[in-house]
């Protein structure tokens, strides 16, 4: 399982290294403005790549979200000729990493509590759900209920209403965002200095783009291991608020056939299959 929800329980324990010795404060605590205005640039391009791409899909008669029960995909962007979608990333997501063995097991007591979590995805996890009673889910985004939001935010902190839902740290607090446009929202949300509440230390992308050979569609094995524009922006925004740590989806490329031609766990044996923000060098993958 390659999901980016695997280490977040790993992260909730570092989060207790950031107490009062912590004295480091990162660029955008000490230059509030390039915050916003590193926000407000990407949110200004990303509208802008999204609308032409749409009027460039209307006129070809491309889908501009597609959602067939298993994947969400929603285009974003034209890049070579071709339309990119994002995309849900979340095969076979499990509970694989122990965590019911800290989460209500002393010492460890790993349960989440005081910890928030951002998650962006393709909608909003249903506010009503029985494993978030008590206000632990909040929006920031007014985007309708999606399955796919809900499975990525029960993985993390389902409280175990139903046992075999359980999260990995039910007592943990989910933020929930839509993840067209993500970079704003994660620059204006992100920790950039010790002991501030309300931001987050971490979140959550289960989701990705598309690379190789996905729906039919070659877009080119040269976006597998490629330093892309999605990379630099996500470092840079990284780099600017230290305190932040996004775990985003290494993607699913290897299963991926070429439809008759070389697919994408052929291509270089499979060992190069990871794109766009995955490769980023400040992000957990």
């Amino acid at each position: 399982m390659r999901h980016a929800l695997r280490h977040l329980i790993l992260a909730a324990t570092l989060l207790g290294a950031l107490g009062a010795d912590a004295q480091k404060y990162s660029r955008f605590n000490e230059e509030p403005r390039e915050r916003s205005r590193q926000a407000r640039e990407q949110r200004e391009r990303a509208v802008g790549r999204k609308k032409a791409a749409e009027a460039w899909a209307r006129k070809r008669g491309h889908p501009i979200r597609k959602d067939d029960g298993k994947t969400l995909r929603v285009l974003v962007d034209v890049e070579n000729g071709k339309p990119v979608y994002v995309k849900t990333l979340n095969y076979n997501a499990a509970i694989s990493t122990a965590a019911d063995k800290v989460r209500a097991t002393a010492p460890f007591n790993l349960d989440g509590a005081g910890i928030k979590v951002g998650v962006w995805d393709g909608g909003a996890p249903r506010l009503t759900h029985q494993e978030f009673a008590g206000g632990r889910l909040t929006y920031h985004d007014a985007e309708e209920a999606h399955w796919h939001a809900m499975h990525v935010a029960g993985t993390i902190g389902a409280s175990g209403v139903h046992p075999l839902a359980k999260g990995m740290a039910p007592a943990a607090s989910v933020e929930s965002y839509y993840f067209v446009p993500d970079l704003p929202g994660m620059t204006l949300a992100a920790a950039s200095a010790p002991g501030e509440t309300n931001q987050l230390y971490l979140s959550n992308h289960s989701y990705g783009y598309y690379a190789g050979w996905d729906d039919g569609v070659f877009h080119g094995f040269k976006l597998f291991g490629q330093y892309h524009s999605y990379t630099y922006n996500l470092d840079n925004l990284i780099h600017g608020a230290q305190y932040y740590l996004p775990f985003w989806s290494a993607g699913n490329d290897r299963n991926d056939n070429g439809d008759g031609n070389p697919g994408d766990g052929e291509y270089k044996d499979g060992y190069d299959t990871i794109s766009h923000h995955a490769l980023a060098k400040n992000c957990m993958t």
